[in-house]
């Protein structure tokens, strides 16, 4: 499977378009925060479908409970930059350019034209910004390897309107989208957008009654009301695309090289966690550097168990039966037949 494409997975298997359309490219383009269109069905699937193993998106029964931090991200970074040297961080300092000097030093300069010198520099920007910054001392491998990964821009409206919620209250949960299909399109574009609300209550555990409701809308198409809109920011975020995910193996071949190494999210499949180890890793690539991390590091790839698999299939089976109050002989029967099977 590692060369197939997940469209032509889907098709070969004759996946129906409702799922197509109403789950896994609703799911795919929430969970990289991309418009669909960008989330195209020219993925590798054995990236994507192992991406959604590791992470229990393909059980229907017994699903892992999932933690938040408490206080958000910036808690953890917090805690990071307590930890740095006072004097050693520049905030509000932005890199205009770089260059790699004979002497082995590197050189960066700032947009107020201070230059500052190096042993080594590692860039944990966005692909195309760091391309912006080495920009003519770039060289033609960095070129080709860092040009694959691209970048769509996100707004994020934080507000309490509760129209970009679902009608129903029943039915809203961390992650809310809705979906508009045009079935005569193809299946690349029947899902013309996505808008996603995220749940801040149920995320951060913020109380209705002290705060009211807490959402943020990404991209809405149907614009909150204005007295509802608290705050609005842009990101960018990385689309996680066939190339790069072909580019992020040979990636590796640039790294610590005359001095520079890379860093970002953007290595791996985009999350905080993936940004923390790309960051470790590029540390590692410091010659005469030894480092290592404060905690145990454990890998988040998980081995397939055929047997818990049936185990859990049987157990949604059962529980979708006594929902509708079918025979529990007719649940033994199932079971038998199933667990035959191999």
């Amino acid at each position: 499977m590692s060369d197939i494409t997940i469209g032509d997975y889907l098709r070969k298997e004759k996946y129906s378009a409702a799922f197509i359309n109403n789950y896994l490219i609703p799911m795919s383009a929430a969970i990289w925060s991309t418009p669909p269109d960008s989330v195209a069905l020219d993925f590798p699937a054995s990236t994507l479908i192992r991406f959604m193993h590791n992470h229990h998106l393909l059980q229907i029964a017994d699903r892992t409970q999932w933690l938040t931090i408490k206080g958000g991200s910036k808690y953890y970074v917090n805690e990071i930059i307590k930890n740095m040297k006072e004097g050693t961080t520049h905030l509000s300092t932005p890199i205009s350019s770089l260059r790699r000097l004979h002497n082995g030093t590197v050189e960066l300069s700032t947009a107020n034209e201070d230059k500052w010198f190096f042993d080594h520099v590692i860039l944990a920007t966005h692909a195309d910004t760091s391309m912006s910054i080495i920009n003519e001392d770039l060289s033609e491998k960095e070129k080709g390897l860092l040009s694959n990964f691209k970048f769509s821009s996100n707004e994020a409206v934080l507000h309490y309107d509760e129209k970009l919620m679902p009608t129903r209250r029943e039915a809203w949960t961390s992650w809310n989208f809705l979906s508009n299909a045009d079935e005569k399109s193809n299946v690349n574009n029947q899902v013309s957008f996505i808008p996603r609300t995220y749940w801040m209550n149920l995320l951060q555990s913020l109380s209705e009654e002290n705060y009211g409701n807490v959402l943020v809308t990404l991209n809405p198409p149907l614009e909150p009301r204005e007295d509802c809109v608290i705050g609005r920011w842009s990101y960018e975020h990385p689309l996680i695309s066939a190339d790069a995910v072909q580019a992020q193996g040979p990636m590796n071949d640039i790294q610590g090289k005359d001095g520079l190494s890379f860093a970002g999210a953007w290595l791996k499949y985009g999350f905080h966690e993936d940004g923390f180890i790309s960051g470790y890793n590029a540390v590692k690539t410091i010659n005469g550097l030894t480092v290592a991390a404060p905690f145990d590091l454990i890998s988040p790839e998980r081995q397939v168990d055929q047997v818990n698999a049936q185990v859990r299939f049987m157990l949604y089976i059962l529980q979708y039966l006594r929902m509708n109050k079918v025979l529990i002989s007719f649940v033994v029967i199932i079971a038998s037949v199933y667990l035959s099977i191999d």
